[in-house]
């Protein structure tokens, strides 16, 4: 019983959170790419461009996004009790390109500290095969804030919780890097162009497998490798 109200409880939320979009921007679709597209497939991201539906959210898996949200409220009330910084949150970030309008949302920036703080949450297996510095496509992430800002340099902070309810951190800074941030404008541009062209998303990359990462974690994964034309 318990576990229904959960899951009534967060249908409810999720509703209201896109009644809540909808009021912002006038629709509930996609319409222009996000800085968290940067590094990641592009047939992916021109699947998302095309608001083509991915496989819904499981009630786990919202429930993790509520947590990340409840931890991400912690670390700014720690940071407002322990620095004297001026700093805000989830700074919204708009980057012009030649095609299009890539937009996010920084977690942190400390003014102060010329300092951009991008949190993410993750599992403990998942924090264990961590690539040194992060994941590259976090690292872009957070590379288009700063190349957004001017500010020259980010921290990129991994949050899980382990076990007995302690909570695990790694930390990796990320400075700018005006080459990279350019390069992952230019790729996103070029998703954008595809889809506006051929009205469909870029083609599977090469060497990707639906039951290998990242295809098995992507939200994608059924429908992209239907043979379905609308997404060929």
């Amino acid at each position: 019983m318990i576990q229904e109200m959960i899951e009534a409880g967060v249908n409810a939320l999720q509703l209201q959170q896109q009644e809540d979009r909808i009021a912002e921007r006038g629709t509930a679709d996609k319409q222009n790419p996000y800085v968290t597209d940067a590094g990641k497939c592009p047939r992916a991201v021109g699947l998302s461009m095309l608001n083509i539906p991915g496989k819904p959210f499981t009630t786990d898996t919202l429930i993790n996004f509520g947590l990340g949200h409840a931890a991400e409220e912690f670390l700014a009330k720690a940071l407002e009790a322990g620095t004297d910084s001026r700093f805000e949150r989830e700074v919204r970030i708009e980057i012009p390109t030649e095609g299009t309008v890539v937009s996010g949302r920084a977690d942190f920036i400390l003014w102060d500290q010329g300092l951009i703080v991008e949190l993410k949450n993750t599992s403990t297996m998942a924090m264990k095969y961590l690539e040194e510095g992060g994941r590259p496509e976090h690292r872009s992430q957070l590379n288009l804030y700063l190349h957004a800002t001017g500010l020259p340099a980010g921290a990129l902070v991994y949050m899980a919780k382990a076990a007995k309810g302690m909570i695990t951190t790694k930390e990796y800074e990320v400075k700018y890097d005006k080459h990279q941030a350019l390069e992952d404008l230019e790729a996103i541009d070029a998703i954008v162009a595809h889809v506006k062209m051929e009205g469909k998303a870029p083609g599977k990359p090469e060497g990707y497998k639906q039951s290998n990462f990242p295809c098995s974690y992507c939200q994608y994964s059924v429908t992209c490798w239907s043979t379905a034309t609308e997404v060929e």
